[in-house]
Order: structure tokens, then sequence, then C-alpha cells
């Protein structure tokens, strides 16, 4: 049953207590016994220890007591029944002291995964949500198994998150077996998932005014990181033979400690004179001796003149290709270390920044010519070591091999001085919607999730502050935990180390309509109904397998702000500004490689920071001065003229009609002011409310509400031509006129003389396109770009709303600041 969980330690907590009945203790011993036998018990593999629990905590055995499963479980059926009261949060406090050690036989050290598996029938008579949250602070996950328990408060306060994989409460203890087998597959999915993590974080967290640092080490036992290294060798007319012999013996040094091999380290050599000469690609060699071989046996520099620029671009061309062994497509760090002794001509460190860019780390060895002023001017994050005495190169090869090493484990570290990046960003919901899709592949979800680490690391957690939710999704959602399901930042981070990476295939559109109908819901913890921030974040790599335009239109008519991360396989067809909220400069990112998250992880942040300080206190404020404002603009006649055909959607009119009123409510309404009508086209012209019908907010709002659309074709140039007489019957001396056309697709007849007309008339006219809207067009209506719009979704009008707003307002002269 637990085929792929072959290595934990874990400590089963077993409640004696009389609130267990005695003939009922044998059916737990029963359960215990079944789930050891599922169990690879041994030396190293899984470990367990048992301890009991009444008035007092019983050690029973340690985790290195008893390495042969037979003996456990001997242990087990041995184990007596002693009664008296149930003092949970003491034996939590027992286990964490006497087995979750190393001297007990706890592997946590060498990153083994550690779990306990609580099992009680009572309340506690102590306090246990502390002993419990310390123990899950040191990575232990707590699994409780609760009989018979009415109120499952206190059982919550002690597993881990999210309780649906965690707690189990069944009403007797004749439900045991009927429990153990999905209660065991959950368990052993977790050992599993553990096997997984290997990331290495340090996080400082805030706890009862005292500042606490908690150390987490998870790297690579199970899952040791390689990386792809490529030597590129400066090979010039200014290099020394003595050099070239120096260099080519700290290349073999370095190689000789590197573990190599196709599914390990990868090596690279080349080396570059004008033109570049490959000695050998990532996948030529299989193993460290036939590499050690070829660099003392083959390489011979050639003279010639330098253009680093140019090396750095055959580096990339020649190297980081999936047919050149590079493994860059699937998540594997890559290292590039460059020997140069000559002056650049190029600049080569903004060129290094090109691999940078890339997801390459750079090391730069520069011997004897290094031009030092640019070194210090254009520095990029590469390490640069300057060697101006070719004696002096033997011990930078250690420092090499420390920054190879490093380099990686850079990747996934959390930054210590994050949480400063969100200070002000107090308040929001945020969603993060992860694709876990076969087409990830489990390097790349292993960089995903160093990245979330990074994301959630910058918040500021907490149930009254920012909150956040997880799904995964390939072939269907996979709620991870929702908004309220943690209530501080280091359970969340100690539960994304172990997320687990599933494959399947990639259907975008179900789970964004799956984090509107369940996630972004007050149910799962979310707070829009007290006006809190919605921010959803999709990282997805561009291809789905179903239509993700409508669910991303309708979450973002929920109000939700959607940020989009494409990587790897994104094209034209993508369209991720589909998903995204408008404008798509903001709010869509996209990448060639997952490992250049780590290069946007600062961008990520401050954007979604900013969306929050924005949301929060900037945009009221711009709302009220626009509104202050408008209200100066002491007299105008607009109309809007809104496409109704057949091609938009009732969803999208009503979109219109609301962005309509908004639009309305900045303005101060009056027969001697402000007034508004309203147009509808498609084959044909409606006046659905003329200038002067309505004076009253209330009045024009609700007939606003109440147009019906009328469908058809869509023949705005014929629209066009029918507003010159309803502007003739409004017309006030001295008083603006403004259209404000509103169009979804590409008009059947002509526009351009209609809007010239209008134009010529002293109407002026604002042109908002959506969706298949036609540029030219839009152009032609407006006559001026400062007066045209465009959004790629209806639900998007309400993102320039102010734009428009302030255009319509400095119409008299005003500008609003």
């Amino acid at each position: 049953a637990c085929s792929k969980a072959t290595v934990a330690d874990v400590v089963f907590i077993v409640d004696t207590s009389t609130s267990i009945a005695q003939e009922n203790f044998q059916k737990v011993k029963n359960f215990l016994s079944s789930l050891v036998s599922s169990l690879d018990i041994g030396l190293d593999t899984i470990r367990v220890g048992l301890a009991q629990y009444s008035d007092e905590a019983y050690q029973v055995f340690l985790l290195n007591q008893y390495l042969l499963k037979n003996d456990v479980l001997d242990q087990i059926g041995n184990l007596p029944y002693r009664g008296g009261q149930t003092y949970t949060g003491r034996a939590l406090d027992f286990v964490s002291t006497k087995y979750f050690t190393e001297s007990a036989g706890s592997r946590a050290k060498d990153y083994v995964p550690q779990l306990a598996i609580l099992i009680t029938s009572g309340e506690s008579s102590d306090e246990v949500e502390q002993p419990a949250k310390k123990l899950r602070y040191r990575g232990i996950s707590i699994y409780v198994v609760g009989t018979g328990i009415q109120n499952t408060t206190e059982l919550q306060q002690i597993a881990s998150k999210p309780s649906h994989k965690y707690l189990y409460s069944i009403g007797s203890f004749d439900d045991l077996p009927d429990l153990s087998t999905g209660f065991l597959q959950n368990f052993c999915i977790a050992i599993e998932s553990q096997m997984q993590a290997y990331i290495q974080n340090q996080v400082w967290i805030q706890v009862s005014q005292q500042l606490f640092y908690y150390a987490f080490f998870f790297t690579a036992a199970f899952a040791k990181q390689y990386a792809d290294v490529i030597f590129l060798i400066d090979s010039t007319e200014n290099m020394k033979p003595s050099t070239s012999e120096r260099i080519k013996h700290f290349i073999s040094q370095v190689v000789r400690q590197l573990d190599v091999g196709l599914n390990k380290y990868r090596i690279g050599l080349a080396h570059f004179s004008g033109v570049g000469k490959v000695e050998f690609l990532l996948n030529t060699y299989e193993n460290k001796e036939e590499v050690l071989d070829h660099i003392q046996r083959s390489i011979a520099f050639t003279g010639g003149s330098l253009q680093n620029g140019s090396a750095i671009e055959f580096l990339k061309k020649t190297f980081l290709m999936n047919g050149a062994g590079s493994r860059l497509s699937e998540g594997t760090p890559q290292v590039a270390v460059i020997f140069t002794s000559s002056r650049s001509r190029n600049s080569i460190m903004e060129e290094a920044w090109v691999l940078e860019e890339m997801g390459v780390k750079v090391t730069l060895v520069d011997v004897e010519y290094f031009d030092r002023i640019e070194a210090t001017v254009r520095e990029p994050s590469s390490n640069v070591y300057q060697v101006y005495e070719v004696e002096s190169i033997d011990p930078v090869q250690q420092n090499i091999v420390s920054n190879i090493e490093t380099s990686l484990q850079m990747l996934y570290d959390l930054d210590s001085n994050a949480p400063a990046v969100c200070s002000s960003a107090t308040v929001a919901d945020i969603v993060f919607l992860v694709d876990e899709s076969s087409k990830i592949g489990s390097k790349n979800f292993q960089l995903i999730r160093a990245f979330l680490l990074k994301i959630v690391n910058a918040l500021d957690i907490a149930p009254s502050n920012v909150r956040v939710g997880l799904v995964l999704y390939s072939n269907e959602p996979r709620l991870e935990f929702t908004l309220d399901t943690f209530k501080d930042k280091l359970e969340i981070l100690n539960y994304l180390k172990n997320l687990p990476y599933r494959g399947g295939q990639a259907y975008t559109g179900i789970a964004i309509e799956f984090l509107r109908n369940k996630v972004f819901t007050q149910e799962a913890g979310s707070r829009k109904k007290q006006g809190v921030q919605q921010i959803a974040v999709v990282i997805t790599d561009g291809q789905s397998l179903d239509d993700y335009s409508e669910p991303a239109s309708k979450l973002r008519r929920e109000s939700v702000t959607v940020y989009t991360v494409g990587i790897k396989n994104i094209t034209e067809g993508s369209k991720l500004d589909k998903i995204a909220t408008y404008p798509p400069r903001n709010h869509v990112t996209t990448l060639k490689y997952f490992l250049q998250l780590s290069n946007i992880r600062w961008k990520i942040k401050k954007q979604l920071c900013n969306e929050i300080v924005t949301k929060t206190f900037v945009d009221p404020l711009q709302s009220r001065s626009l509104k202050k404002g408008c209200m100066d603009t002491e007299e105008a006649d607009i109309y809007f003229l809104i496409d109704g055909s057949g091609s938009i959607y009732p969803s999208d009119f009503k979109d219109m009609k609301t962005f309509m009123n908004e639009v309305i409510k900045i303005f101060q309404l009056g027969a001697n002011s402000v007034r508004f009508g309203v147009v509808q086209y498609a084959s044909e012209s409606k006046t659905e409310i003329i200038i002067g019908q309505h004076n009253q907010m209330m009045r024009l709002t609700e007939a606003i509400e109440n147009i019906n659309q009328i469908g058809g074709g869509t023949r705005t140039g014929n629209a066009l031509r029918s507003m010159k007489s309803l502007f003739k019957m409004a017309y006030r001396e001295n008083v603006p006129q403004i259209l404000i056309v509103i169009t979804d697709g590409k008009s059947e007849d002509n526009v351009n003389q209609a809007a010239r007309d209008l134009r010529q008339q002293g109407i002026i006219i604002y042109a908002i396109g959506i969706k298949d809207a036609v540029q030219q067009e839009l152009e032609e209506i407006a006559d001026t770009k400062n007066r045209m719009f465009f959004v790629n979704d209806f639900d998007s009008l309400k993102h320039i709303k102010h734009e428009i707003v302030q255009e319509v307002c400095s119409t008299n002269g005003k500008r609003i600041s």
C-alpha cells in the first residue's frame, strides 16, 4: 500500500485514558497493526515510534528501538491499557522532546519526513493548541484520528492543515477498519510528497511580540539538484600558453568535484576567438572520466580577435538548446563559467545579462587584462573573479564549485528581507491557481513551488491582514487550501514545501470557474463583502484543452483582479490577456523558461503589493478627485452610442450598461448642467434615452438598466449618421457636445465620412473598441489616438472609466489632477 513511501519517521501517540473503554482498546491496537503492516519498516526506510498517554505520557518505544516489522507489531500487541484522564497537550510536548530528536532516532537533519499520528477519544484536560503548533513549526505533520468526539474544534487545533487531509473524525471504534484504507492512502501520499521536498529556506516570523527564528532545511536529500555547466574560454592572442594550461587544469579540478552524468551534472566546453569552436556539448559525454580525458587531450587554444558579445551569443545559440543536451526547458539550473583575458569590445557585462535574464547563472573569471572600471560600473548579479597573475587562479577553483552549488540553492532560498516589500499592503485575499499538467514537468514544478514560497514570504499573512489560498489544476482543479485554512505564514510555507506534483492534461477554463464558484466565496474565507481586495494569480504554460475566456471574464466581473504568469508554451494563440485584468501590460508576464521565475519574483511581489495598496488607498482618492473635478464641468451634452448587435453576449451588454451608469454618477446632472442620452444600434439605430429626458440620477440610471439588447448586424456608420439630428435637437449655445461610441466588431458599412461630418458639426467623439473591434475604424471615428480606447473584454470597461472621464471632463479646458 505504501510502495513509493519508502522513507519517514512516524510516531504514534495513543490515548489510553478512560475516555476509551477497555473493550475498544483492542480495536485501536488492531488499527495500529493494520497501518504498520503496510509500511516498509527498517533502519534506512520507515522508522516507527510509539507513545501512549492518559494522566501522564509513557514511552513505549523510540524511533531507533525496533527496526523489524514483527518486533514493532509485537510491541503493539502487548500495549497495556492504563485508564485515567486525557492530557493530550502534555503528550504532544512529550513526543516533541523525547521522540523527535536525533538521539531517539529522528532523521530530521537528513531531511527525512517527520510525521505524528494521534489517536484519541476524548477532550483534553489541558491546553493543546500551543504544543501542537510547536510540533508543526518544526516541520512535523500531525494526523489526528478522533473517535466519538462531537466537538472537533480541539482536534482542528492539533491537526496539520488543511483539516480535510489531516483530521479524521469517526463516530465509533467500529469504524476504524473502514477508515484504515483511506487513511493509509493519504498518509502514504503525504510521505511521498515530503520525499520530494528539497527546498532550503529560512523564515523570520513575529509571534506574540517576540521574534522567533525557525530554520527549515529540506535540501536535496531525496531529489538532489544538479546543473548543466558550460565552460567558455577566451582563446585570444593575448592568452599565453602557460595561462591556457592553468585554465585546463582549473577546469579539470572543478569537474573532479562534480558528480557528472547524463542525469547528474552535465558539462560542456568551448573556446572562442572571433568564431566559436565546440569541444564537446552537454550531452557528448556520460561520465566524468570521458570529460576529463577530452580536456587534457584535445583542447588547442588559437589566437584571434575577441568579440565578447558574440561569444555570449555563440554560447546561447550553441549550448542552451535541447539538441545540445541543455535541460533548460525542463527546469534544470544552467551555469556558465566564462574565462576571458581581453578587454571586451561589446561590453561583456551587458551581454552577460542576456544569459541571466534566461535564468542562466554566470560566473566570470577574468585573467590578466580585465577592465577594472567596467567591472565596477556594470557588474551584473553574476560572480566576477579578477585574476591578475595566472599563478593565483588555483584558489579560485573552490570558489567556482561553491558558486555552482550556491546558484542551485539560491533558486529555492527565501529572501530574508522580503517582508519589507509589502509593508504597506496589509489587507487582501490572494488565491494562486497553478498549472500542474504533464507539460510542466517535475523539475519545473519545483521551481514554481519555490516561486510561491518566495511570494508568500513577502506578504503580511494573518486572518485580519492578507489571506492566501491555493488551487492546483490539470484534468480537474484540486483545492489545496482555502483563504481561511491557515492563520499564519509559517504553516503556509510548511505546506508549500511538501506540495506534490501529479501531471495530467490542462483544463484552465474549468479551473478558473472553480475559483469563482468554490474559492472566492464567503464560505471559503473570502472577505469580498467586507470590501477586501480579491486577487487571483494564474501560473500556466499557456496551453489549455478548454476555453478560458468566458470563465475568466466571469471571474473578473466578480471584482477579482487577475494576474497571469505564462511560461514555456506561450504562443499568439495562448491569449493570456483573455485571462488577465486590463491592461495586460500590468497584469500579464510571459517567460520562456521556468528558471526565469527567480528573476521576476520581485516584479510579481511589487505588482501584488501595489495592487493591494492602489485598491485600498489610491483608487478611492482618484475617484473622489475625478468626481470633484467633473462637478466643475458645469455644462455638457453627452450621448452614448452603444453596439447592441448579435455578436454581444447578454452578460457583455449588461457590462456596458454598468459602465454607463458608473460614468454618469461622476457628473452633476441637471437640465442646465450635464445631460446624458443613449442610442443603441445594430442593423438599425434605436434612441433609448433622449438628452434631457431624465435629468435626475436615479431615473436616468434606472432607465439605462431597463434597456434591452436589440440584436442584429453591426452598421456603425449608419448609427453615426443618425446622431446628427439628435445632437441638433439637443443643441445649447457654447455647451460641449460629446459622443462616446462603444463597439465590439468591424462595421458592415463605412464609418469615416459619418464620423467626419459629426466632428465638423463640433461634436467631440470618443471611440471604445472591445474584443474584435478594428483599430483603423476606431481611429477613423475618434480622429485621434488620445480619444480612442481598446479593451479585450466588456468586463474591462470599468478599468478605463477614469481615463475616459478625465478626458471628457477636460474638454472645457480643465485638466483633473
